[in-house]
């Protein structure tokens, strides 16, 4: 399971599947200064303000997606840089085609019902995205007008070159499917699966050749978790009408999951229950320690602005 530690680390952020505390411990693990995580939200890589507003004026169901020109972007920015060893983002599979150094590839699948729920319940609560656009009145409406409802995991495991694949509305097909499959056994390291988030953890420590546990608190987690008993029967039966090939991915998924589990042999199991033991009380910890860290920040920063303080900061 241990592999090279100076191949790069690709994680496919797949949304709303634990990906932000997955980024949250490959910065602990590689330290925030070698890790790149792309935000399409950033204006400044955009290279004119036409692209900009372009990109502002887009459906809302298209800003997930990385295009030809982000990926370009990235190649000129991020892939020439000597201290890069974990690239993280919404990108699909290919990514690495755009890398001249060898790399370490991973992603995280969730149930799929849960997950579009899940990134429904995020959009509804995050007040600051209504600003761009109404937040839908029910799940059936946000599935309408939303592309990252159709398959999302299978387009984005399925990409080429780093893009998703960016077909219609409905129009998944088996290809995709199969190309999605090969990838996850040909390309991934460790298929990790969201509801089993510890054992994808450890898996991933071997994988990566991480010592220590990385301990980890769970980042950017909706206050309503996706119940599907919540919401209408009609609704929970049309969104997996639009998932059939990422439930069948899911489960494949899971078979490889715990096919590696089992490689892993009986001392995998007393690491894991170890791990749940301790990772609670050295979790919270970690918090505190962020939370701190961060006060101080901002403490140290208002002082810095203070006039009386300020003519003596060329002497420190």
């Amino acid at each position: 399971m241990r592999q090279s530690n100076d191949k790069i680390v690709i994680f496919i952020h797949i949304p709303k599947a634990a990906g932000s505390t997955v980024v949250d411990i490959l910065k602990r693990q590689y330290s925030p200064q070698c890790c790149y995580r792309f935000r399409l939200q950033k204006d400044e890589k955009f290279k004119t303000p036409e692209e900009r507003q372009a990109y502002k004026e887009a459906p809302v169901n298209k800003k997930l997606f990385v295009t030809e020109h982000t990926v370009a972007t990235l190649q000129q920015d991020w892939f020439r840089q000597e201290d890069l060893k974990v690239l993280t983002g919404h990108y699909g599979y290919g990514i690495h085609e755009q890398i001249s150094q060898p790399a370490n590839y991973f992603t995280i699948l969730r149930e799929p019902i849960k997950r579009t729920i899940s990134q429904y319940n995020y959009v509804v609560e995050r007040r600051h995205l209504h600003k761009r656009f109404s937040p839908p009145r029910s799940l059936r409406e946000y599935a309408d007008q939303n592309v990252t409802i159709d398959n999302l995991q299978t387009r984005m495991l399925a990409g080429e070159s780093g893009l998703p694949l960016q077909v219609g509305f409905g129009e998944c097909n088996e290809e995709m499917f199969r190309k999605a499959k090969e990838n996850l056994v040909n390309g991934m390291g460790v298929p990790g699966i969201t509801e089993r988030f510890d054992e994808t953890i450890l898996l991933l420590k071997h994988m990566l050749g991480w010592t220590g546990f990385p301990y980890y608190r769970k980042v950017n987690v909706t206050s309503k978790k996706p119940e599907i008993r919540r919401f209408p029967k009609a609704d929970i039966d049309y969104i997996k009408a639009f998932n059939q090939y990422d439930l069948m991915l899911y489960e494949f998924a899971l078979e490889l999951f715990n096919q590696k589990i089992r490689e892993m042999g009986s001392g995998f199991q007393c690491e894991l229950k170890l791990f749940n033991a301790l990772n609670p009380p050295c979790g919270y910890l970690l918090e505190r320690q962020r939370k701190f860290a961060n006060s101080y920040a901002e403490v140290n920063k208002q002082i810095r602005k203070h006039p009386m303080i300020r003519p003596w900061l060329k002497f420190i």
